[in-house]
């Protein structure tokens, strides 16, 4: 690709998928310490603000990286560098802005949204949830930059940095938090803090990270001064916005229709409070802890996706359909590989595993 050493798609899609099973483990270490820390039935007012939280998150962050990807895939595959860096700084203003909205909203309805779930007290969650977003979205644009060069290894290592800082502040600021007041809402706010920090600290590796890959792209003359105008910065953001609005209103939508299904449950689940021992956000918190070991295979199959995205963009732009038709067929297959012994695992050791 260009000057770029491509690293392949089963290259690029096994970094992703082992940092996405590295990041799984942490994620329930993190679930582990966090319910012995805050208590189990505390765990219910990180899972509504989680749920909040994805609506927000994919409004802001799943379309970009596909579209980026896509974009930057194309530049490179046509030897255009100059338009790449030019889509990447288009992207980082527009969308971080978007992503400030985005969190702003988050914060400024924390309120209301405490109400719809009838969970007094998580609004403190929610509220530090809310700087997440735009965190998210100002990597997800760094991060399709890099995945449009086929270089996984920066989302890799960004995903690993977040889940560990994440493990180390957010049970360090729950279990503070716990021993000052003892009350878990306050302790639940500590450990959503911790992921609000680990974003930022995620963020700022990224950033850092494309900086030394521009020093790097002029230090090997990637950059041609012959290569046509890049195009303006309106255009740009329009073909954003073509490929990056339909994704996600796809996965707003698929995110909304959680929401509701989370709000009406947790609301059905206060009617049955009187028949049962257990609080509703005790309830919820079995809920929120079983969909954590539900997300793991797809986790590895969006690796899958991000990693094949930008080897079809350049096939298709070179229009090289064998090698399209190749990698589509590989990616399915190995799309069942992992699935279908998941779902045969999740029937068998159900028990065991909760």
């Amino acid at each position: 690709m260009s000057k770029d050493k491509a690293q392949g798609f089963l290259k690029g899609a096994a970094i992703l998928s082992v940092s996405t099973v590295i990041v799984k483990m942490v994620g329930l270490l993190f679930s582990v310490f966090i319910s012995n820390t805050i208590g189990v039935e505390n765990v219910g007012y990180s899972t509504v603000a989680y749920d909040i939280f994805a609506i927000f998150n994919a409004a802001a962050t799943v379309g970009l990286p596909v579209a980026m990807a896509k974009l930057v895939s194309a530049a490179y595959a046509n030897n255009r560098p100059k338009r790449a860096e030019k889509i990447y700084s288009v992207a980082v203003r527009s969308f971080s802005i978007f992503g400030m909205v985005c969190s702003a909203a988050m914060f400024i309805f924390a309120q209301q949204f405490e109400y719809l779930f009838k969970m007094e007290g998580v609004i403190y969650s929610i509220r530090a949830l809310a700087p997440t977003v735009f965190f998210c979205c100002v990597m997800s644009a760094v991060r399709g930059y890099f995945q449009g060069r086929s270089n996984m290894t920066p989302t890799a290592m960004s995903q690993t940095i977040e889940a560990v800082t994440k493990l180390l502040f957010g049970v360090s600021i729950a279990y503070a938090l716990n021993k000052m007041w003892g009350e878990g809402k306050y302790s639940a706010a500590g450990s959503i803090l911790g992921v609000s920090i680990s974003a930022g600290i995620g963020m700022v590796y990224l950033l850092v990270r494309k900086r030394k890959q521009k020093k790097l792209d002029k230090i090997n003359d990637v950059f041609d001064d012959s290569e046509e105008q890049p195009g303006s910065g309106r255009s740009i953001l329009k073909e954003l916005l073509k490929l990056s609005i339909p994704i996600t209103l796809g996965a707003c939508l698929l995110q909304g229709i959680n929401f509701i299904d989370s709000a009406i449950i947790n609301n059905r689940l206060d009617d049955i409070k009187a028949i049962t021992q257990m609080l509703p956000k005790d309830l919820y918190s079995l809920w929120g802890n079983a969909t954590k070991i539900f997300d793991l295979p797809g986790s590895i199959v969006i690796a899958l996706s991000t990693s094949i995205l930008p080897v079809l963009a350049t096939a298709y732009e070179r229009k090289d359909m064998k090698s399209v038709s190749r990698n589509i067929s590989t990616s399915l297959r190995l799309t069942f590989m992992i699935t279908i012994p998941c779902t045969i695992g999740f029937i068998l050791y159900a028990q065991p595993v909760a």
